[in-house]
């Protein structure tokens, strides 16, 4: 078995010397890090011994010591990959997840911040875009997590951040303390009314 520091996270690869298979080392990692802890048997680690002769000795000649040394080298750097990948795995999810879902649109939490700095921007330089930002007077009786006066502005599904134009749907709803209320959308509302996403 061996064991190897990245940084903070701590890598075990056990490597069962019945196992040796014409060169090939099945590979168990075991992470422990502080984004995540996993113990798995990847299907693709596989090192293949650069030496005919696999050492299961530590009196061997120094010629199979070499071999040893390759071997751990090659099996670091597959670990390496693989707690790369696992710990950014996390990060990846979050970025892809849902703030907010309008109807069967999805924002992610840096679109609707994106859209509110956008918005306030314009607020707090006194101008607009197409009439953006303008008072959202709450007519539907929305109960938000932050004070009023609120501001309304469009957010697109396009992922773009508005500029002028066609709003579309979908408004984030902020106050004049900077502040997310909310965010709206005219889908699946009657009139030109607004329901909250969710």
């Amino acid at each position: 078995m061996q064991n190897h520091r990245f940084h903070d996270d701590t890598i075990t690869l056990s490597i069962p010397h019945e196992e040796y298979i014409n060169g090939q080392i099945p590979v168990s990692v075991d992470i422990q890090s502080k984004h995540t802890r996993s113990s798995s048997v990847h299907p693709n680690l596989e090192v293949f011994s650069v030496a005919s002769q696999i050492c299961t000795s530590q009196r061997q000649e120094s010629p199979c010591s070499e071999n040893l040394k390759s071997n751990n080298q090659q099996l670091f750097a597959v670990a390496a990959v693989f707690i790369t990948s696992s710990l950014s795995a996390p990060l990846d999810v979050e970025a892809r997840a849902c703030a907010a879902t309008c109807g069967t649109v999805c924002y992610t939490s840096s679109a609707v911040s994106a859209a509110k700095a956008a918005g306030y921007k314009l607020y707090s330089a006194g101008s607009t875009a197409s009439s953006y930002p303008h008072v959202y007077h709450d007519y539907e009786g929305f109960v938000f997590p932050v004070s009023g006066t609120y501001y309304e502005f469009p957010i697109l599904k396009s992922g773009s951040v508005y500029s002028g134009g066609s709003p579309g749907a979908d408004r984030v709803i902020f106050n004049t303390n900077n502040q997310l209320a909310g965010v709206i959308t005219h889908t699946g509302a009657s009139g030109n009314n607004f329901v909250e996403c969710s």
